[in-house]
Order: structure tokens, then C-alpha cells, then sequence
């Protein structure tokens, strides 16, 4: 939280704020934003309004000149991540003590979030004056100050980084004491003067004296608390360098300390700087930084400690949603703070490091990295493993209420008194005690290990040479759940008291090795029993054989089957096609090529013009248009003569086309008498207008002299006119009309 104090009812206000880098593992501040970045957004709440917070819509702006809602870098080069907000005037109208602003959205910012305390009195300009002749001016914040330990250097420390500041309001604390100063009087009712505020700033802030209740001094005292995990000046022994520097001697010894946390120079050589904390030597009391100072720190050097800003997220000093990160290669050390981060994975060769740092952080997940390769060498108990493509080899150890998903290959043997789970794994040849799983593609034996509840859904087997087995070790008491099973399965050693519920399709070989066992079938499965004395249920199972065989061999009637576009309804009209199956029916050899008898009854010309297409024999897949079809003997002739005559007993399907034959189709073209009609001169003709001209040209014409005509049927009518090019002997005749 960033905050500022503001006169309320000030206007054109301008806020220097700092935007950080979400990405950064250093803490670093995020550059290059602007007013219309992608996504950047800002809102501001004055207490007590109703409804959802106000927007303000970014604009440009130029640095250091107010324009409402403007947002300017400071200076991208020498200041990267620093910014101006052009406060609007309505934001702190006055109305209210507190308003709140939040900024956020662009690509990798860390969401910033500002407290603006509204004061009737300006900080910057009230004077609390002694007298006329003192005219002391007190200005709080600037004249703070005054010896190691005091009220006034405790409050110089806790502002000294406003943008760290994350908890009580300080700046209201410090109005409130200046109010409070302008009214205190000496006891002979002179204001106080200067140098009595001196004293009071002076005042060396302890537990002892300055613990009252919600008080002015133990506020502040607990505010610097939070802020700074300790201070002290750098000694003059030691080798300082731009990126470690030594600490008091009194500094923790534990190596997990500082770590991730803030150190800031206030003081002497690199003063006013700040680094993350990225490692600390208990034992020579010096913290390794980034970034790196220009020069190394002395013995004027004084320093602050205080809570980081890296990985402010997720509060787990870089262990992204409390994840101990492991990747194929990753750091081969177990550095608490440092090593399993998300930055720094830890190696899948050194899990044991993992679980360490696992144990002194309080953590209890992992996330594998692809590729990654794991053997448990001690038990992996309580925990969440996550990941992607990566294997892992149980190594002989307890798994016990564990859960492993998005395993792609789970081998070895594992134990465990409260049942694991899986999720959306693969399973090559494993041993496990009950255990639950969910979506796991079984591609090996699995072995049950111990008596118990085992129970799998929506699973299948993998196993592209056959089978996965499961292997029920003659237990006599486990219980195998398949939810939902896909492909076949084996199941080998069962023994009386185990139990299979499967339910799904596929195929269940039952080994020779099992005896006295229960199989309980629910679904579509074809099993295969080589064992002894196994009862199995198979009420619920479908049959897959028989089903295919009731849906194949089912009468299809317009009563039962008659839903429109189903599969049914379909079929049925398609056989409504399919007029008739018979036979030939020719024993006495008496067929030829276009003639044979069959076993058809119907009347006499009741298939003409049908199709016959032979379904045996030599003429199978032959097709000819009936000619004609008599009732005697069932006599079939066909308009084109067959390659061979059909054989007695050969079948034949009768198509309900409609097809001329030939004849009937020469017939037809031939026979029909045409309907008089000429094409006019230059216009190409019909077949029909073609022949009735070259008629009427032959036998009904005249010429005179160069002229021939020719008329229409009714001998008057000109059809057509020709000009002859010789009216005595002529050679060519050409159309006129």
C-alpha cells in the first residue's frame, strides 16, 4: 500500500507513484507503461460511497504539468518503474477522510494499490508557533529527527520508504500529533516552543514507557516493528563487496534468515539504495543482494532490514502457490528461500532436496516439469505431486493420503495406510496398496498389494501387445472397482472373498490362476473364463454378439420403425426400394440368355420395366431391364440378352426403377409422329425441325427462275426460300428465309 497525505479540497495534485514487476524475481519495478497500455486500469472509493468503485479514464499527460487523470512515467531511462498520477479534484473534494486507488491490468504489474488521508490541516505549510517573538515553525515532516532510538528517528525510519509502508496509518498518527502539539501548553500557559517538540521527537521510543493502549507512541513504535525486522551499522571489519555486505554481529545465525526480505542503506556510503535479500550466511553475517550497489558499503553505512516486495503474491518467498518446483535440470542444492522456486527448480535427480525444503517451508505440493524423472527414496506422504509429462518410480515408499496427477508413466511398488489417488496418470507395471484413481490408462500389471478398496473410474487399458493385467495377488479380500473401464482386461491370482465390479465394455480374460472369486459384469463385455469355480454375474451384461445379431435380424415395419431420419426409418425405406429377393427356378434347364422361369407370382406384366440384378452365381452383379414378366412359371425376359444363361437356383434382387427397354425406347422415337415446326433462317434446329425441312424440301417445293421455296404440309404456307445460283443449271442453293 502506498499512501499520501492530502489537504482536503487541494487541487491539481500530483502523486509520484511505483509500479513493479510481477515477473521479476528481484523485485524489480515494471517500465515502459503508459496511460493506454493494454488492459492498465484504474479506480478510486471515497469511504462511505455507495455502489462500485469510481473509473479513472487515463489520459496523457506531460511530467509535472496537472492534467486531470493524467499518467506519466518519470523518466524511463534513469527512473524506470517510477510514474506521475495526475489526481482528479474530485477524488479528494472535501466529504471524506480517506480515499482509495488501485491501479492494475497491464501485462506483468503487480497491482498497486494507494491510500490517500485526507486532512483539514496542509502538513506542508502549518507552523505551530511559540509566540510572536519565537515564530517557531514546525513542520512535521520535515523536521523529524534526532538520536538512534527515539520517537523522532523511529518515525524518520518509518517513513523513509513510503512505498513499502503496508500498515498503520502513519501520516494521520503524525497530523493527529501536530494538532495535538498546537494545543499543549507550558503550565505557566505559554505555547510550547520549538525546542519542547525537539524533546518530545527526541524521546526514546520503548515498550516500557510508551505502551498505552491505541496511543500515539505505541503505534508508532509497533509500526516500525512491522516495517523493519532490525538496523544496526555495518561493522568496519569484514569484506564488504558491491554484492554481499556484513551485518552487525548480533544478526541471527540460521541461514534461512533475510532471505527475500529488504535491504535498505539510510544512511553513510550507498545511502538512500535498496536490494533484495537473495542469500545470508549465518555464520559470517553476511547477506548476498541483487541488484548489486555501485560500491561496497563501510562502517558509515547504516542498514535497514525489512519485508520483501518479491513474490508479495502469493506470500511464499517465491514458492508460487505454495509449489516446490522440480524440473529435468534444475539446482542440485537445497538452499531454503532460494533452491525448488519457480526461478530455481529443483533437480529431478535430488528430490530428496525437494522434500526438504518442502518440510522447513510447511509445504506440501510439487510441480514437475516436463520431461522431469522422479524415484522416491522416502515416503511421499500428505502430499500433492502435479505436473506434466514426467515419470516417476515409487521406489518401495509410503504414499499414504498423497495425491499424483498428470503422471504420464507410475512404476515400482508403493505402501500406504490411508488410500492415494491419481489423477489423469498412466500405470506401467506397479504394485499399490487401495488406492483411488481417476481417468489412468493401465498399460502393465497392476498388482494389489494389501487387502482393501480399489476403486478406478472412467479407465482404460493401453496396452497395444494385450491386455492389462490385474493382478489380485490371492489376497482374498480386495475389492476392485472399475467405473466406466474401456478395452479388455485380465485378471490373474484371484481367490475367494476378492471381488471384481466392472462396468463398461470390452472383453474379460479370466486366468487360469483364479479360483472361488466374484466377477460382477455391468455393460457391454465378452468374457473368457479359464478359471474355477468363479461366480460370475452377468444379469446387467449386454451380450454384444447377441445385440448385433437382434438389431440385424429385426423385422422393419412402417408400425415399429418409423422416427424420422433414424436409422431404422431409413433402412426400411431403402428395402421399400428393393422390391423382391427370389431365385431362378429352371430344373429343367429350359433358361437361355434373355428367358428363364422362377418362383415369382405375381400377375402377368407386374415386373416390366423393373431391374434385375443377380445377387450368385456367374451373373452375380449383372443388371438388365425386364422386358416382360408372365405369372405362368414365373417367366422372366430380359431386352438384352445376359453374358450367360442363369443356372436353377441362383438369386436375383428385383429393383423397383422404372427402365425402357431398348426396343420400347426405339420404339418410342421412332413411331411418334412429329409435331410440324422449322427453325428460322441462321437459327440451329431441333432434330424435329431438322427432319420436317429436309421433308418438305424433297417433296414440296417450287422454283421460279433463281428461286426455290418450300412449303409447309398444308402446301401454301412458305416454310423456307432458297436462291439458286443458276436458274438452268444450278450448282448451290442458299437460304434466304
Amino acid at each position: 500500500m502506498q499512501e499520501f497525505t492530502v489537504t482536503k479540497g487541494a487541487t491539481s495534485v500530483i502523486l509520484p507513484i511505483s509500479i513493479y514487476d510481477s515477473s521479476s524475481v528481484i523485485g524489480a519495478k515494471l517500465a515502459g507503461l503508459v496511460f493506454n497500455s493494454a488492459s492498465l486500469t484504474a479506480y478510486y472509493n471515497r469511504t462511505g460511497a455507495a455502489g462500485a468503485a469510481t473509473v479513472i479514464t487515463l489520459v496523457t499527460a506531460t511530467k509535472g504539468t496537472w492534467v486531470s487523470s493524467g499518467f506519466i512515467a518519470v523518466d524511463g531511462t534513469n527512473m524506470p518503474g517510477d510514474y506521475e498520477l495526475h489526481v482528479p479534484d474530485a477524488v479528494i473534494a472535501t466529504g471524506v477522510d480517506t480515499v482509495l486507488l488501485q491501479l492494475k491490468g497491464a501485462a506483468d504489474m503487480v497491482p498497486i494499490n494507494i491510500k490517500i488521508l485526507l486532512t483539514a490541516l496542509d502538513l506542508q505549510t502549518a507552523a505551530s508557533t511559540v509566540d510572536e517573538n519565537a515564530a517557531a515553525t514546525l513542520n512535521i515532516q520535515t523536521s523529524v529527527g534526532g538520536a538512534a532510538g527515539s520517537w523522532g528517528k523511529a518515525t524518520t525510519d518509518t517513513l523513509a520508504d513510503t512505498n513499502e509502508l503496508q500498515s498503520d496509518d502513519v501520516p494521520g498518527l503524525i497530523a493527529t500529533a501536530q494538532a495535538d502539539l498546537d494545543i499543549i501548553t507550558d503550565s505557566d500557559g505559554v505555547i510550547l516552543g520549538a525546542a519542547g517538540v525537539d524533546k518530545i521527537l527526541d524521546e526514546v521510543n520503548t515498550g516500557a514507557a510508551h505502551n498505552v493502549n491505541n496511543s500515539l507512541g505505541q503505534q508508532i513504535r509497533e509500526t516500525r516493528n512491522v516495517l523493519v525486522i532490525t538496523s544496526d551499522d555495518c561493522p568496519a571489519s569484514g569484506s564488504h563487496t558491491t554484492s554481499n555486505v556484513i551485518l552487525a554481529t548480533g544478526e541471527p545465525t540460521g541461514n534461512v534468515a533475510f532471505v527475500h526480505d529488504r535491504l535498505s542503506i539510510t544512511e553513510g556510503t550507498n545511502a538512500g539504495l535498496n536490494a533484495i535479500i537473495t542469500g545470508y550466511n549465518g555464520t559470517t553475517k553476511t547477506v548476498t543482494i541483487t541488484p548489486a550497489f555501485p560500491v561496497p558499503c563501510d562502517d558509515t553505512s547504516l542498514y535497514e532490514i525489512g519485508p520483501g516486495i518479491v513474490h508479495a503474491q502469493t506470500n511464499e518467498g517465491g514458492y508460487d502457490n505454495g509449489f516446490v518446483y522440480i524440473s529435468p535440470s534444475g539446482s542440485t542444492t537445497a538452499q531454503v528461500g532460494v533452491d525448488g522456486t519457480i526461478a530455481v527448480p529443483i533437480d529431478d535427480g535430488s528430490f530428496a532436496n525437494a522434500l526438504a525444503i518442502a518440510v522447513e517451508k510447511k509445504l506440501s505440493k510439487f510441480d514437475v516439469a516436463p520431461g522431469a524423472s522422479i524415484t522416491l527414496a522416502a515416503s511421499l506422504d500428505n502430499k500433492i505431486m502435479d505436473g506434466a509429462l514426467y515419470t516417476l518410480a515409487l521406489g518401495g515408499q509410503s504414499i499414504s493420503n498423497t495425491l499424483i496427477q498428470n503422471c504420464r508413466n507410475i512404476t515400482g511398488i508403493a505402501t500406504g495406510a490411508a488410500q492415494p489417488a491419481f489423477v489423469q496418470c498412466g500405470m506401467g507395471n506397479v504394485t499399490l496398496p487401495p488406492s483411488n484413481g481417476f481417468v489412468v490408462g493401465f498399460s502393465g500389471t497392476f498388482t494389489l498389494g494389501s487387502v482393501g478398496i480399489y476403486s478406478y473410474g472412467e479407465c482404460q487399458g493401453f496396452n497395444i501387445t494385450g491386455n492389462p493385467v490385474f493382478d489380485f495377488n490371492s489376497l482374498g479380500g480386495a475389492t476392485l472397482l472399475l467405473v466406466k473401464w474401456g478395452n479388455g482386461i485380465q485378471l490373474n491370482n484371484m481367490a475367494a472373498g476378492d471381488v471384481l465390479n466392472i462396468t463398461g465394455d470390452g472383453d474379460i480374460v479370466i486366468d487360469a490362476t483364479c479360483s472361488n472369486a466374484t466377477v460382477n459384469i455391468e455393460g457391454i463385455y465378452t468374457v473368457t473364463n479359464s478359471g474355477t469355480n468363479m461366480t460370475i454375474n452377468q444379469e446387467a451384461r449386454l451380450d454384444l454378439t447377441a445385440i448385433q445379431n437382434t438389431v440385424w435380424d429385426a423385422i422393419l415395419t412402417g408400425a415399429l420403425h418409423n422416427v424420422p431420419t433414424s436409422a431404422g426409418s431409413r433402412l426400411r425405406m431403402i428395402s421399400e426400394v428393393v422390391q423382391v429377393d427370389s431365385a431362378v427356378d429352371d430344373p429343367g434347364a429350359a433358361a437361355t440368355t434373355s428367358t428363364f422361369n422362377t418362383d415369382l407370382t405375381e400377375v402377368d406384366d407386374f415386373w416390366n420395366d423393373a431391374l434385375i440384378v443377380f445377387t450368385s452365381g456367374a451373373l452375380s452383379g449383372q443388371a438388365r431391364p425386364i422386358l416382360d414378366f408372365a405369372q405362368t412359371n414365373g417367366v422372366i425376359t430380359v431386352s438384352e440378352v445376359l453374358t450367360s444363361v442363369p443356372a436353377d437356383n441362383v438369386t436375383f434382387t428385383i429393383v423397383s426403377d422404372h427402365i425402357h427397354p431398348v426396343t420400347q425406347i426405339a420404339e418410342g422415337v421412332l413411331a411418334t409422329q412429329l409435331t410440324e415446326s422449322y427453325a428460322a433462317d441462321g437459327v440451329a434446329p431441333t432434330l424435329t425441325q431438322a427432319v420436317m425441312l429436309i421433308q418438305q424440301k424433297v417433296g414440296d417445293f417450287a422454283i421460279v427462275g433463281t428461286t426455290l421455296t418450300v412449303f409447309e404440309l398444308d402446301g401454301t404456307t412458305v416454310a423456307a426460300t432458297y436462291t439458286l445460283n443458276s436458274d438452268t443449271a444450278p450448282t448451290t442453293t442458299t437460304r434466304t428465309t
